[in-house]
């Protein structure tokens, strides 16, 4: 068995923010912070800046900061882990670590939810995938990026909020209140969107996501028609998660709690509360102990 080091640090990167958490060999929470996006596939280099500076804050407000790397155990799970060249690739970057361990945040999620018992994942978040851990392996489904998929995820409804926008300022359909009010964080000029676009990134769209389920909880008929679009992509996630032999599939994701009411009730899986974090996910990833 591999010893256990006196630190450990879970990192839950996603598109939109980065989180962490150190916990002492008891399991004690030492420290906690956040920071900006940490998705490796849409910028890798930027990615680790934000992972080190924010392992950096974790031990400053700890109070350790001037411990060894090597007695800290690193778990990773990240946004953008596509193949395991990218863990490869992502843990070189952390050689003087005592241990490093580089996951998905899909399967960093799903053992923070389910332990190391069988489960299910749906991510609802600024992108979305699925997952299915069984015996210790686990499959993936979905998790193609927002050029390819992320269908039901925060940066989807955002963006088709602004097509929605686009389309009422164009006079091709009516405008409602979640329309207008998407154009007036642009000052109504339609061009200032379409230049915003071409740099925009998916948390970029997602940052429109909480405005829409505000209007559609009012039953805006731009809103509601985009939040029930995306409650069925989740739903389809779930189901094709089921089938791959788990019936409790936890929900997590910074959409995850807003989307929840507007899921239909299936009898083939369970919609569960996870245990615990993606964070913790990552710290029981690296071997760390939980309190």
């Amino acid at each position: 068995m591999t010893p256990k080091l006196p630190y450990t640090i879970g990192i839950d990167g996603g598109g939109t923010r980065c989180r962490g958490r150190l916990r002492n060999i008891n399991g004690k929470i030492l420290a906690e912070d956040e920071a900006g996006s940490a998705n490796v596939h849409l910028n890798f280099l930027d990615s680790i800046t934000t992972i080190k500076i924010l392992i950096g804050n974790l031990l400053r407000k700890a109070e350790i900061s001037a411990i060894e790397h090597t007695e800290i155990s690193l778990g990773l799970g990240l946004a953008g882990i596509l193949a395991s060249g990218d863990e490869h690739r992502v843990a070189n970057e952390f050689l003087d670590f005592g241990r490093v361990i580089v996951a998905s945040d899909a399967v960093a999620a799903c053992i923070g939810a389910h332990g190391d018992c069988d489960g299910g994942l749906v991510i609802a978040g600024t992108g979305t995938a699925g997952l299915a851990r069984q015996k210790g392996k686990a499959i993936s489904i979905g998790g193609r990026g927002f050029a390819l998929g992320d269908d039901g995820s925060g940066a989807r409804i955002g963006w088709d909020a602004l097509r929605q926008a686009l389309l009422a300022a164009d006079g091709l359909r009516d405008h409602t209140q979640l329309t207008r009010k998407v154009m007036a964080r642009f000052d109504n000029d339609s061009l200032a969107i379409t230049r915003w676009s071409l740099s925009a990134k998916s948390g970029d769209y997602a940052s429109f996501a909480p405005i829409v389920f505000d209007f559609a909880n009012n039953g805006d008929d731009v809103a509601l028609p985009i939040i029930k679009d995306a409650a069925k992509a989740i739903h389809a996630l779930a189901l094709a998660v089921s089938a791959l032999g788990v019936t409790n599939i936890a929900l997590v994701g910074g959409i995850s709690g807003a989307i929840l009411p507007y899921l239909s009730q299936n009898s083939k899986f369970d919609i569960v509360k996870p245990e615990r974090d993606p964070i913790d996910g990552a710290i029981m990833l690296a071997g760390g102990n939980i309190a």
